[in-house]
């Protein structure tokens, strides 16, 4: 039987989910490096957005979207050593999500530092590509769900 822990957030009040559900960022995120646990949220079951909200600090839910819905051709290119947070074995399963932001009217997001999951073994990183991608790529739709922008 799983550890159901409770989580208080300013966004979305106490949340209740099982411990192994939650996300071990060993490094943190990009400027959040102290922030290293954190859980997945939905949005809805028709939405391309969900939530990274932190375990340990209520303050802190980042939106996220999968950047191929974006940008079909979207390819995450960083030094070998950017991977080792994951403990990546050779069938595990791995998948991408970026920030989004909004600032006025415009969403935005940012194509340079991805999120990398390793679902199998519920670790993630923060990268920066070695390519050139767009820190702020403007997304052709308007995603409502950011009025209560992070």
């Amino acid at each position: 039987m799983s550890d159901i822990r409770r989580i208080q957030t300013t966004r979305f009040g106490v949340l209740e989910a099982p411990q192994e559900l939650e996300w071990l960022f060993p490094r943190g995120l990009i400027g959040l490096e102290t922030a290293t646990r954190w859980v997945l949220l939905g949005e809805s079951e028709s939405s391309s957005l969900v939530w990274l909200q932190s375990v340990d600090r209520p303050e802190l839910a980042l939106p996220l979207v999968s950047p191929r819905r974006l940008v079909p051709g979207y390819k995450v290119r960083v030094a070998p050593d950017e991977l080792t947070p994951l403990e990546l074995a050779d069938d595990d399963l791995l998948f991408v999500l970026v920030t989004v932001a909004k600032t006025g009217a415009v969403c935005t997001a940012d194509l340079r530092g991805p999120l990398l999951f390793n679902a199998t073994r519920r670790r993630g990183v923060q990268v920066v590509t070695l390519d050139e991608q767009p820190l702020q790529y403007i997304l052709p739709v308007r995603l409502e769900h950011l009025k209560r922008s992070a």
